[in-house]
């Protein structure tokens, strides 16, 4: 069998998200706060979330929709951009507060909630947070 014949049909082999330094599909470099690492759970590879943003049923999980990379969706259902796959094609679903902010996050270092305590309070609040690139020292919530 090749191994797109097996792919979804065994787990992978998961590779250690610390060694990995680089999305091993764009090569971007991951880091703690604007890139994160995820396990394509198709192959195994540490990927970033825009690489990893598709989902396909696999066998050896009961046909559970799980993450998967870009290349392995394409591998499984065809190209994500084919007229004829688009009804399978599935991006992870975002809150509308992430969509309002897609455009101020292009050109923010970090566009996230962020839990914070005020002074005398008792608990965590929450809040969204932007952390402009042109204003890097500045913090609006």
């Amino acid at each position: 069998d090749s191994p797109n014949t097996e792919l979804g049909k065994r787990a992978p082999t998961p590779i250690r998200e610390k060694e990995v330094t680089l999305c091993m599909i764009c090569q971007e470099p991951f880091n703690s706060i604007t890139k994160r690492r995820h396990h394509c759970k198709a192959c195994g590879h540490v990927v970033c979330g825009k690489c990893s943003e598709f989902r396909a049923r696999l066998v050896y999980d009961n046909n559970r929709s799980n993450r998967v990379c870009r290349d392995c969706y394409t591998a499984l259902h065809g190209s994500p951009g084919s007229p004829a796959h688009q009804s399978s094609y599935t991006h992870r679903r975002r809150s509308i507060l992430e969509k309002q902010a897609s455009i101020v996050a292009e050109n923010s270092v970090i566009c996230s909630y962020l839990h914070y305590m005020e002074k005398g309070a008792k608990g965590w609040q929450k809040g969204w947070c932007v952390i402009p690139e042109n204003e890097p020292l500045v913090l609006y919530i």
